[in-house]
């Protein structure tokens, strides 16, 4: 008896064993990544916009030219093809899309390999990041680097979205028109916020293809016309310059509809 004991006893610790080691060579196996590309291209309806060219005409037929059309975006998450969210690392989630060219790209590396079917992220920057000290804001959120021109040394904060032009309803100095929008709230009084989180999915049946040696697209288009009509009309003749005023909630409230995930390219 106790023989027969002692052989079961040895029989599963070699169980055990095997088991163990088969753990063991899974974690020793690296997970596969890839990388995606979010392509942004800037649009006037259904023009492709180029700053610099063109004339456009928003929703109450006010004609105007585009010189600067530039945001923020942060704190991206992916949804899988199966429901579920991946959120991208925090640091490596702030990205300033510049459209001088008529589009831009931000790219996220290390994405566990799979299908992603959508999009969310915010415009602008959250408080914690804005707040934090300069040591922890550098490549596009250093002041006195990339983001100089989107950043309000007066008033210690970025600009969520910047948008510049001229029009001849504008009555300033050259018809310009200037809106710089930011303001993520405040901690103990009520402040304007308008930060906007926007979640995008593919046209149905569309998946990026997520995986090691390949580099999917998500083509995302920005129209210009929606900051001014998207919610709440906004008139350039009215309001030729917005900045941290009440215009910049609807100017806010309408670009959070500025976005369409218009294809996927694998």
């Amino acid at each position: 008896m106790n023989t027969r004991r002692s052989g079961l006893y040895c029989f599963f610790v070699v169980l055990l064993g095997i088991a163990l080691c088969g753990c063991e060579k899974k974690a020793d196996v690296p997970a596969l990544t890839g990388t995606l590309q979010l392509l942004f291209e800037a649009r006037a309806g259904s023009e492709l916009l180029v700053p610099g060219t063109g004339v456009y005409r928003n929703g109450g037929n006010e004609p105007f030219t585009v010189k600067e059309f530039d945001f923020f975006i942060s704190n991206i998450q992916l949804t899988t093809a199966r429901g579920g969210v991946f959120s991208v690392p925090k640091d490596s989630s702030y990205f300033l899309i510049s459209t001088a060219n008529g589009s831009t790209t931000a790219l996220l590396r290390n994405l566990p390999a799979g299908a992603y079917t959508g999009v969310t992220f915010t415009l602008g920057i959250d408080s914690l990041k804005s707040t934090a000290p300069l040591e922890q804001r550098t490549g596009v959120l250093d002041p006195a680097g990339a983001a100089a021109g989107m950043y309000w040394t007066w008033n210690s904060g970025y600009i969520f979205l910047k948008l510049e032009g001229t029009s001849p309803v504008a009555a300033t100095p050259e018809n310009r028109f200037v809106y710089h929008i930011g303001g993520f709230g405040g901690y103990n009084t009520p402040t304007i916020n308008n930060l906007r989180k926007i979640h995008l999915e593919a046209p149905a049946g569309g998946a990026a293809a997520v995986a090691e040696g390949s580099m999917p697209q998500m083509i995302i288009t920005a129209d210009v016309l929606k900051i001014f009509d998207a919610v709440k009309p906004v008139r350039i003749a009215q309001n030729p310059t917005v900045m941290f005023n009440p215009a910049s909630v609807d100017l806010a409230d309408n670009y959070q509809h500025l976005f369409t995930l218009q294809s996927i390219r694998n």
